[in-house]
């Protein structure tokens, strides 16, 4: 089956959930024997069209032969308001007739639909945007930002023939908010990209003794629920930690911050590449979030690497009776490290029981049965959709 996935950001250089998931996402539908194509949208102007394995760039190209893409097509120019003249011509030419095409974001729907009449969609929606911003300090912009969403998210309910929820709880929310969804709503668990074998090599402060207890953050603080998780770990938490204790932030924008607890053992590394080194090093990873929705991509990915989390109930959202997962409020968050530290270390099987929940339920296999699922409904509602029109003319 010839399949279109259309998302926003690097496929090669994935910066945060949408792109982790995209990949999730294009690996599934290989492992089903899809013949997949891909448009991603950037934030700058120009394009460039890159057949797999022609190769301007290099990262690109090693990716799309990695995953088996059939063609590519990155379009770096801003998508206005849903629509963009070039990213409709290139769906228009990329759609598969008669097939399916994967959207991965509310915002990919007017050019979309107006460019691929003839194919089943699916809206593999990643994150609920009206519910994120509802959930964040009621300001003006956040206001309005919901409210635009909003209208997107409605009219994506309502193109859309199957809309992919990340995780059970997600799909609660989806069936509420638009009505539309019930009876099209399926889930497809969140998984990070993680690369093949397990070749980690832990990474440790070089002042980091094998005593010493290294606590760890992975986040890109563009987003602001990252922006201000990391705030607090620096301005509140470091102040407080002890002479054995390492703070290790990474991920894009963790460089630039500065921290009120200058001459203590934080460590801001900024993006990084091997970001599971960094996760293997750590007794214990942190996700102190105050605000989000949807299943969060960093908690998975320290689960996956078999660490013990500690984090908000924010943070484990759609995540259930996940080994050495502790959630308490943010504002008990920094008494419960020792104690966390403590039991994970008591316990020598932790790190196993961890990576067999994960493969358990966010093994490649199980995602791409449920994507299986997923594109059956998605044709056979299509199908009835098409012969309505039929009929009515």
């Amino acid at each position: 089956m010839r399949t279109l996935v259309v998302t926003f950001g690097s496929f090669a250089d994935p910066r945060g959930g949408t792109q982790v998931r995209t990949r999730a996402t294009v690996e599934a539908l290989r492992r089903l024997g899809h013949d997949v194509s891909a448009i991603c949208v950037m934030h700058s102007y120009g394009s460039y069209h890159e057949p797999a394995g022609s190769g301007a760039d290099r990262a690109t190209q090693k990716y799309a032969n990695d995953a088996g893409l059939s063609e590519l097509l990155i379009l770096n120019e801003p998508v206005v308001y849903g629509w963009s003249v070039r990213l409709a011509s290139a769906i228009r030419r990329l759609a598969p007739g008669g097939q399916l095409i994967v959207l991965e974001n509310a915002l990919l729907f007017p050019a979309a639909r107006s460019a691929a009449r003839r194919s089943a969609v699916v809206w593999d929606t990643n994150e609920c945007q009206s519910l994120h911003y509802a959930r964040l300090q009621s300001t003006l912009p956040n206001r309005l930002r919901q409210i635009a969403f909003r209208g997107f998210e409605y009219y994506a309910a309502r193109q859309s023939d199957v809309a992919v929820a990340i995780g059970s709880d997600e799909a609660r929310w989806w069936r509420h908010l638009y009505p539309q969804l019930r009876n099209r709503t399926r889930v497809v668990e969140h998984r990070p990209y993680l690369p093949p074998g397990d070749g980690c090599q832990p990474w440790r402060p070089p002042t980091a003794s094998s005593k010493d207890t290294v606590l760890v953050f992975l986040g890109n603080v563009t987003a602001k629920q990252n922006a201000t998780a990391a705030r607090w770990l620096l301005d509140v938490l470091a102040p407080m930690l002890g002479r054995d204790t390492h703070l290790v932030l990474a991920g894009v924008g963790t460089d630039r911050l500065r921290t009120a607890a200058e001459g203590s053992r934080t460590w801001c590394l900024g993006e990084i590449r091997d970001i599971g080194n960094v996760i293997a090093g750590a007794d214990l990873c942190l996700a102190p979030l105050a605000a989000g929705a949807g299943v969060k991509t960093k908690v998975l990915h320290y689960l996956a690497l078999g660490r013990p989390v500690l984090g908000t109930p924010a943070a484990f959202e759609g995540i259930h009776d996940a080994p050495g997962a502790t959630s308490v409020p943010l504002k008990h968050l920094a008494a419960a490290i020792p104690e966390t530290v403590r039991q994970a270390r008591a316990d020598p099987r932790l790190s196993t029981r961890q990576r067999e929940w994960f493969a358990a339920g966010y093994g490649a296999d199980v995602i791409a049965r449920q994507w299986e699922a997923v594109v059956e409904q998605a044709l056979r509602s299509w199908t009835e959709r098409s012969r309505r029109l039929v009929n009515r003319y």
